[in-house]
C-alpha cells in the first residue's frame, strides 16, 4: 500500500513539473516595443493589423509594426539599449522584439532603404540583433552599423553578414562588404572616413585627414553628416572619430 502510495506521488509530482516546465519559461519572454525619439519630415507606421497613421515622438511600435519614411524624411527608433537612425525612402518591419531572460532577440526586415544602427553591449543583457533584407542578413552582438539591404558599413565592433544561402562573412569595424545574389558577400574592405562641414550653401568635403578639402556647393539637405567637425573661421580642420 504504501509503495502503491509514492509510486502514484512520484507521478504526480513528474506531471506537475512538466506542466510547470512550459509556463516557467513563457513567462521568461517578455514582448518589447521600438519607442520614436525622433521624427523628421513624413513618417508612417501601421501595426500588424492596422492602417497607415503618422508616427510621432513617443509613439510606441510593437512587434509585427511597419515603419515607412518619405523624400528627405528620418526617425530615430530606440529598441532597448538599441538605437536605429531610419533614412528617407525606408520602409523597415519589426518582426520579432523579446526579451527572454536577458537575452535581447531584434529581428527587423529592410525592405528598401538604409538603417543606422548603434547596439550598445551591456553587463546584464545580451543583444541579439538582426536586419534582414531579401538578400542578406547583418547580425551583431553589442555595435554601430548602417544597412541598406546589400552594402554594409561597420562603425564599430563586428558584423557577421550573411547572404540568403548561408554563406557568411565577418566584417569589422572602419570595413565594408556588400552581397549580390548566392555569391558570397565580399570579403572585408577598408571604408573611406567622410566628414563634412557644412557653411552656408557651401560643404567643405575630406576623405583622410590632412586631405586637401574640396569645396562643394549644395543645398544643406543633400549633405549627409559621418562625423564632427569643428567650424572655423579661416582654416577649416576637420577631425575623424
Amino acid at each position: 500500500m504504501g509503495k502503491n502510495t509514492d509510486k502514484r506521488m512520484r507521478v504526480l509530482l513528474l506531471a506537475v513539473v512538466t506542466l510547470l516546465i512550459p509556463f516557467g519559461i513563457y513567462a521568461q519572454a517578455d514582448d518589447l516595443q521600438a519607442v520614436a525619439r525622433s521624427v523628421s519630415g513624413e513618417v508612417e507606421y501601421r501595426t500588424a493589423d492596422g492602417d497607415w497613421q503618422p508616427l510621432e515622438v513617443g509613439d510606441s511600435l510593437p512587434k509585427g509594426a511597419t515603419i515607412s519614411t518619405g523624400f528627405h524624411s528620418s526617425a530615430v527608433l530606440e529598441i532597448g539599449q538599441a538605437v536605429l537612425e531610419v533614412a528617407a525612402l525606408s520602409r523597415m518591419t519589426l518582426d520579432e522584439l523579446v526579451d527572454r531572460g536577458g537575452v535581447i532577440e531584434t529581428d527587423l526586415f529592410l525592405e528598401v532603404g538604409r538603417i543606422r544602427a548603434d547596439v550598445k553591449r551591456t553587463s546584464n543583457r545580451r543583444q541579439n540583433f538582426r536586419l534582414r533584407s531579401t538578400v542578406a542578413t547583418a547580425a551583431v552582438r553589442g555595435t554601430s552599423f548602417s544597412f541598406d539591404g546589400r552594402n554594409l558599413q561597420v562603425y564599430e565592433g563586428v558584423v557577421a553578414l550573411s547572404n540568403s544561402s548561408g554563406r557568411t562573412a565577418l566584417i569589422p569595424a572602419g570595413n565594408k562588404s556588400s552581397v549580390s545574389g548566392s555569391e558570397a558577400p565580399l570579403k572585408a574592405q577598408r571604408a573611406a572616413q567622410e566628414a563634412v562641414l557644412v557653411v552656408h550653401d557651401t560643404a567643405i568635403k575630406a576623405t583622410e585627414p590632412g586631405e586637401q578639402a574640396e569645396i562643394l556647393v549644395v543645398e544643406d539637405d543633400a549633405i549627409e553628416f559621418d562625423a564632427d567637425v569643428p567650424i572655423s573661421t579661416g582654416t577649416v580642420v576637420v577631425e575623424f572619430e
